[in-house]
């Protein structure tokens, strides 16, 4: 009977170790426990399985660049579709909705980047979230019922996240903290109950980064990432113990801090390196610290991808493109560096622009190609497990997360979760019943339609609006593509003015194409980026108002009907091609030029009732001219004025 009690006590013992190692780390908020993408959980897979890791679950998510928050087997992310943005409550297993909550109107559905990006936190059975129009909200954990909100940026006047508002809430001792960006509200900590305002600090621009924490002498401090400097702050009344200023102007910081003691490493986009700080108390004045920059390197400049740190070595993305590009994998290399040093240990350029979580020795890597990677984390060099495309034909930003054994991947559209446990130590139907279907089996997809070879180039920096210079330059070009069609018009009513209306048309053709083509063929050949679809924008609009007039006053046939429908659709699709163009190629402020056909309606409207009747007289080819200058330097005019006003 002894010997029965004490076996039986011994497999219980081990079935709880086994279950233990199981059920490893919650995922509570971006990054994990500590907000920093590292996690204590062990018994992950050891080696790559055949076929991949085995999916879990896959299911349509709506728009946004959340990440998830994981506690308690269920998943928490935010997502947006035609009628509304939602906080989604995801029974981890299975991937099935348990609640959704509805907090505000869709975020630029049409838009280059669609949807919220700040990942919810939970903590005490709340989970709070973050509006990309800098809401943040509090929902009952079990259910979705909503509890609080405070629309910070009317309150606070917040800066700084003009792109939508992307960093994460965290909860630390019952406050709520976010860099607001705001006159005295630089960062706020909000009580976590009420949403009431327990402090405010600082005086200058926020960014994209949420805020991190660093301990000096047993108390903890908040270390702000803002647009132009550096803060930091006691987390226990917000008084502001040290700063940095770093840059003038616009900037931008994505990238969080990493911390280990004293130090702080931050890396910033733009080509702009990274930069190691040493933070020291001031033993001469009370609530003051000072901090040195210890080394700088050129070679580590993250934007959209955090790095992690683990034993004294820094591993992360050095993106070598001006900013992080939302229709191409951005180029780099991605490196490891000494913690202490700087110095670059190694570098590979097969990863991609990644973003990266530690856990049980590996390097686990999602890289904007939709790539899943697993490789061991060795100071030494880059050893790879394993690889496999989850996402395709998709740019993928947002971090994984990482809880009892699932992977938590994210598009912009998708998520997928992957069972990465040992399957020696836990089995898999122990976690959950899979669907059996490996990864390899899943990113089996036939290729989308590439769009490239429509634009071939791209602007050095697309979300600047374009300068005087640039606007001359595609003016021009815009111009030489109209050129030979209006000259071929002249010439043929010359040499056989009797085919006016043939000429007219057939040169209308030629213009069309000519200035469709030309953007592509010229970003070939040229360094300085050329986009002459205004030009292309402003032909299909005399073609369709030509139309009109032609058929304006007559008793149509069902082929004139048709004719008429049919020039109005092209018309229609030109300009939904020049918008999911720009739209694909991250060129938001282009898009002015589709807003041109309203106020120039009458004057082209003119002069093709002219056209019609003369042809392609050398009036009706100077007055092309003349109208299509008045639409570009208009649409081209308030790019200019917005510019002025912003700066």
């Amino acid at each position: 009977m002894w010997f029965c009690c004490r076996v039986s006590t011994a497999c219980l013992f081990i079935t709880a170790s086994l279950l233990s190692q199981a059920h490893g780390d919650d995922w509570p908020n971006w990054g994990g426990v500590r907000a920093d993408g590292v996690s204590t959980e062990t018994a992950l897979m050891p080696e790559w399985p055949e076929g991949g890791p085995r999916v879990l679950w896959r299911r349509a998510l709506g728009q946004g660049y959340s990440s998830f928050a994981v506690v308690q087997g269920r998943a928490y992310t935010q997502s947006q579709d035609l009628w509304g943005q939602y906080l989604v409550c995801l029974d981890a297993a299975t991937g099935e909705t348990i609640w959704s909550h509805r907090y505000d109107v869709p975020y630029e559905t049409a838009g280059i980047y669609p949807g919220p990006r700040s990942t919810p936190a939970v903590s005490d059975g709340r989970v709070y979230g973050v509006s990309p129009d800098a809401v943040l909200f509090c929902c009952d954990a079990a259910t979705g019922k909503p509890l609080w909100d405070v629309k910070t940026h009317p309150r606070f006047r917040g800066e700084g996240t003009e792109f939508g508002y992307s960093a994460s809430p965290r909860i630390i001792d019952g406050k709520v903290l976010l860099p607001i960006g705001g006159r005295d509200a630089a960062v706020v900590a909000f009580d976590a109950r009420t949403g009431e305002v327990v402090w405010q600090a600082g005086d200058e621009p926020a960014s994209y980064c949420t805020l991190q924490t660093l301990t000096l002498a047993g108390t903890e401090y908040g270390l702000a990432y803002l647009q132009n400097g550096i803060l930091l702050c006691r987390l226990d009344n917000g008084t502001v113990v040290w700063r940095d200023e770093l840059s003038h102007g616009y900037d931008e910081h994505s990238a969080m801090p990493l911390i280990l003691d004293d130090h702080f490493l931050v890396s910033g986009p733009f080509k702009a390196g990274a930069s190691m700080y040493r933070v020291t108390l001031d033993e001469t004045a009370a609530d003051k610290a000072r901090a040195r920059v210890t080394w700088s390197t050129p070679k580590f400049s993250n934007d959209t991808a955090s790095s992690v740190l683990m034993n004294r070595a820094v591993y992360g993305f050095d993106l070598r493109d001006p900013q992080a590009k939302a229709h191409r994998p951005s180029r780099g290399e991605y490196r490891c560096l000494d913690w202490d040093t700087g110095t670059v240990l190694w570098s590979d350029t097969t990863i991609g622009h990644a973003t990266t979580l530690v856990a049980d020795g590996k390097l686990w890597l999602f890289n904007d190609r939709g790539e899943v990677i697993v490789a061991h984390a060795d100071r030494t060099g880059y050893h790879e497990i394993g690889r496999a495309p989850v996402f395709q034909d998709e740019i993928c930003w947002t971090v994984p997360a990482l809880s009892d054994g699932r992977l938590f991947l994210r598009s912009m559209s998708h998520a997928v979760c992957l069972d990465v446990s040992d399957p020696h130590v836990v089995p898999a139907n122990a976690i959950v019943k899979s669907t059996g279907v490996p990864l390899e089996q899943l990113s089996q997809v036939a290729p989308a339609w590439k769009w490239e070879w429509l634009i071939n180039g791209e602007r050095e920096h697309p979300f600047m609006r374009p300068a005087v210079d640039e606007l001359v330059w595609w003016y021009g070009w815009s111009m030489a593509a109209l050129l030979p069609g209006l000259l071929f018009g002249v010439t043929g009513m010359i040499v056989r003015p009797a085919f006016k209306t043939v000429i007219l048309w057939n040169a209308l053709l030629v213009m069309l194409v000519l200035s469709a083509i030309a953007t592509p063929l010229l970003n070939r050949r040229t360094d300085q980026f050329v986009l002459t679809w205004p030009a292309t924008l402003f032909v299909a609009f005399l073609s369709v108002l030509m139309l009109g007039h032609a058929l304006r006053g007559r008793s149509l046939s069902w082929t004139e009907h048709l004719l008429a429908r049919l020039g109005m659709l092209c018309f229609l699709g030109v300009c939904l091609l020049y918008f999911l163009l720009l739209r694909r190629f991250s060129l938001p402020h282009e898009w002015i030029f589709l807003a041109g056909f309203l106020p120039m309606w009458w004057p082209t409207s003119r002069l093709a009732a002219v056209a019609l009747r003369r042809g392609m007289t050398p009036a009706v080819a100077c007055g092309i001219i003349a109208t299509f200058s008045a639409d570009f330097w208009m649409c081209g005019g308030w790019h200019l004025l917005q510019t002025w006003r912003a700066t």
